[in-house]
């Protein structure tokens, strides 16, 4: 109802419109992504992946959130390391997914790793490690429950949809991956993904 007139207060007001958008846009997109996925209509193109250039595109997109916490982010994948067979652009929002849980249950001054090798199965397998808050074993089966978030204190100040890990262990699953975490209270969560090496598949 007033007249912002300092620039400061006018670039504060128009950040909070932004994230709300933003905040908005991404629920919609959730809500719409898992009723395609549950409605058998999503519809997939896997390839030959490198992940290398996934992993690029999705640093370019969160080293200014992680910056904005003062979070340090590395990520290492061999130069060998061989083409995965999946969705680029749906391998690209379950990377993001993770890494975005990552930053917002991250303390500021917090690490964040990504590292991808090749698992005993012959998969290509990413581990995203923080050092958050970390999550108790009873409540790991709940994480991945529609609309469920942890009841903690951080996860009330900073909101979310509840659709995230959801979405993303279902679109792994379209792509014949799969997920799993390991967790420690106080300490960090490690979430791993395996997906299919793109030389593993057969037509």
């Amino acid at each position: 109802d007033d007249i912002i007139t300092e620039p400061e207060e006018r670039s504060e007001s128009l950040l909070d419109i932004l994230r709300s958008g933003q905040h908005l846009l991404t629920l919609i997109n959730d809500v719409l992504d898992l009723t395609k996925v549950e409605a058998g209509q999503m519809t997939l193109a896997p390839i030959a992946l490198d992940l290398r250039h996934e992993l690029a595109s999705v640093d370019r997109i969160m080293s200014p959130l992680f910056a904005q916490r003062r979070q340090r982010y590395t990520y290492s994948v061999p130069p060998d390391f061989p083409p995965v067979y999946a969705d680029g652009g749906r391998m690209r929002q379950v990377i993001l997914n993770i890494l975005s849980n990552a930053n917002k249950f991250t303390p500021d001054g917090g690490t964040i790793t990504l590292a991808a090798s090749v698992n005993a199965s012959c998969e290509a397998q990413i581990a995203i490690t923080d050092s958050g808050i970390g999550i108790k074993a009873d409540d790991i089966p709940l994480i991945w429950q529609e609309f469920r978030q942890i009841d903690t204190s951080i996860n009330r100040k900073y909101e979310g949809t509840g659709l995230g890990l959801t979405l993303t262990r279902r679109l792994l699953a379209l792509m014949h991956g799969r997920i799993w975490l390991e967790s420690t209270p106080g300490i960090g969560t490690t979430f791993s993904l395996a997906l299919p090496l793109a030389d593993g598949v057969r037509a």
